[in-house]
């Protein structure tokens, strides 16, 4: 668990707009410290059941509400801050 707080600790914090990236980056530091450890495709995809469980239970959300994107990556090469407002 550290390792996923070491890794969103690491984060700019202008990065970070709203509660939903939060989430996301949370979820991706989850991600990279269990998800992809794991080598069975059924491993993994029970892994994201109940990665999508815990942010309905506990953060009242649901993943496919707020993650555009697959797969989730969070990162400087990752803009969430657009100059200007342009997002495209």
């Amino acid at each position: 668990m550290s390792k996923v707080f070491a890794g969103i600790n690491k984060t700019n914090a202008r990065a970070i707009r709203d509660d939903e990236d939060m989430i996301k980056l949370w979820s991706h530091e989850c991600m990279r410290i269990f998800h992809d450890r794991l080598i069975s495709v059924d491993d993994r995809n029970d892994w994201v059941d109940m990665l999508k469980s815990t942010i309905k239970k506990s953060f009242k959300k649901d993943w496919d509400s707020f993650v555009k994107v697959t797969p989730l990556l969070f990162g400087s090469f990752c803009p969430t801050i657009f100059p200007d407002g342009d997002d495209t």
